[in-house]
């Protein structure tokens, strides 16, 4: 199978340094000098509009674009630092294929990807070479090769062996990571014991894994302060290690501590301990206790903020959002010791008015964004096969939705703005809207938002999320197909307001959560001040 670049006038440029000083001008520079650019773009991070340390550089011609490869590729962006560039491939089942790709282990140090590339260049034509590096852009040791065709990749093997710099390499064919794990697995013959009393000598630890077969080494840790110690037992065979784990996990014998069984498994190297580590988020330890509090002044202080929610407890940490300029985002976050504190911080904050405060507080409990969609979820199949209620005429009542934090100044142009994800594609969804209530018939969000959320009178069976959205359907849809539908909805009321840069805007809200689009598309007042916030950046933007 071959992999052709469709985009032979697009280059995909990487290894750009991130504290690289205006990344534009340098790479507009440089690729200039060799053929005129049509378009540049750096690639930044959403909400701190820093680099990614890759880019995009766009030629009017095929010929352009090779010869600035050609000739650019490997060059030093400052001195030491080399910056690789191949052709754009926008598919990702391309990208991400381990087709046509070898991987060189036992890489002397000294080794680059040019000169790896150099080498390996005389079996076909490649797409990509990449040597990895450490922090320190170190070499790791290892690199990797991708040929547009198989009959290149499967030449390239006949290096194996071969001396290349200061060490004979492994060349093979190159495996996913979840592959090697799995043939980690048939394979190891490494062989971790912890519990072992430490009274047990090296000898008695030894006969107790001889049982299973010839050990090859074995290492045990030494005198510590605690009651037991470990060893790392390798066996000759992958069977014999097995059943060794077999027979002695949880087992208790001779060398075993008479408190705790003896914990036996298979050696792991500190990356897949790391993996398999289960990970508790910060939040999801203080869940219940830390609450997420907006509408507070843009010169409010952090002794402030702690005097104000003090009485109901004792506070955790307190913190302030800021940009990266120092510049206050309008919420924070407040965490207490215990729930019952933040509880009582809620009952009497939210809501409340504060000297010289433009809008009332609003106070909920943090969550994060996985919570706020399981939650979300939940309700759904709550009330999937409820009868909704519908509430007094003319009027709908307060939205309990999952809180998101609100876009403020953090709101940034999208790499993919240009056009909005739903306006193309055979997949994308035709909208299905029931008829939108009057504008102005919403009680605001903030002033009970731990109602339930009631729905319009639109028939059994059928809810809507108050601007005609139908739930149940939004719910049955996978991910693409309900941020195509949200687009569609989203572009058809922006382009009545600003019609010019109602695509761009569209990409900007898309960025928000779900359930804070349905909010701002149920209120034709918050989704006005969003698109106007959304047209201010743009300026900014634009100069």
């Amino acid at each position: 199978m071959s992999f052709v670049p469709n985009q032979r006038t697009s280059l995909y440029v990487c290894d750009i340094p991130l504290d690289l000083p205006y990344p534009e001008d340098a790479l507009s520079s440089l690729f200039n000098s060799v053929a005129s650019v049509v378009s540049l773009r750096v690639c930044r991070d959403i909400g701190t509009q820093k680099s990614l340390g890759y880019a995009y550089v766009n030629f009017s011609s095929a010929a352009d674009a090779e010869k600035a490869l050609n000739v650019l590729n490997y060059t030093d962006i400052i001195p030491g630092l080399q910056i690789r560039i191949m052709f754009s491939m926008r598919d990702p089942m391309v990208r991400k294929s381990a087709l046509n790709n070898v991987c060189i282990t036992n890489l002397s140090p000294s080794i680059t990807a040019k000169e790896l590339h150099k080498l390996f260049s005389e079996f076909g034509s490649i797409l990509s070479c990449k040597v990895a590096l450490d922090r320190d852009r170190n070499s790791k040791g290892y690199g990797f090769v991708q040929y547009e065709t198989a009959e290149g990749a499967k030449s390239a093997l006949q290096m194996h062996g071969k001396r290349i710099g200061d060490s004979e390499v492994n060349v093979s064919p190159f495996m996913r990571k979840l592959e090697r794990d799995a043939q980690r697995e048939k394979t190891f013959t490494n062989v971790y014991t912890n519990n072992i009393v430490n009274t047990a000598t090296d000898e008695d630890i030894k006969k107790v894994f001889e049982r299973f077969g010839r050990v090859t080494s074995l290492f045990i840790s030494g005198e510590s302060k605690h009651t037991t110690k470990f060893a790392l037992a390798n066996f000759e065979n992958h069977a014999d290690a097995v059943r060794a784990i077999e027979e002695l996990n949880n087992a208790e014998c001779e060398i075993s501590d008479p408190t705790v069984p003896l914990m036996v498994c298979r050696a792991l190297k500190k990356s897949e301990r790391a993996r398999t580590k289960p990970k508790i988020p910060a939040i999801y330890q203080s869940q219940g206790r830390n609450l997420y509090v907006k509408h507070l002044g843009d010169d409010i202080r952090q002794e402030e903020l702690e005097n104000l929610f003090s009485p109901f407890g004792q506070i955790e940490s307190c913190a302030l959002m800021r940009d990266t300029n120092g510049i206050f985002r309008g919420f924070a976050f407040v965490c207490f010791t215990e729930k019952e504190s933040a509880l009582a911080a809620i009952r009497e904050l939210n809501g409340k008015m504060l000297p010289n405060g433009k809008r009332p507080l609003y106070v909920s409990q943090a969550e994060q964004k996985d919570m706020r969609l399981r939650l979300l979820q939940q309700r759904h199949s709550a009330l999937k096969h409820q009868r909704p209620m519908p509430p007094p005429m003319g009027m709908y009542g307060p939205q309990q939705w999952p809180q998101h934090y609100p876009m403020g100044n953090s709101m940034y142009m999208n790499a993919n703005m240009g056009m909005p994800p739903f306006m193309h594609g055979p997949g994308a969804m035709r909208r299905a809207m029931l008829p939108m209530p009057a504008p102005g018939n919403y009680l605001p969000r903030q002033t009970q938002p731990q109602m339930p959320l009631p729905t319009a009178p639109t028939g059994a069976g059928v809810r809507t999320a108050g601007a005609g959205i139908d739930l149940n359907q939004l719910s049955m849809m996978s991910a693409e197909e309900r941020k195509n539908f949200l687009g569609e909805t989203l572009y058809s009321r922006i382009v009545e307001q600003v019609p010019q840069q109602a695509a761009k805007i569209t990409g900007m809200l898309l960025e928000m959560g779900t359930t804070e689009i349905l909010d701002v598309l149920a209120n034709g007042n918050a989704l006005r001040a969003k698109v106007n916030e959304a047209v201010a950046v743009l300026r900014q933007h634009s100069g």
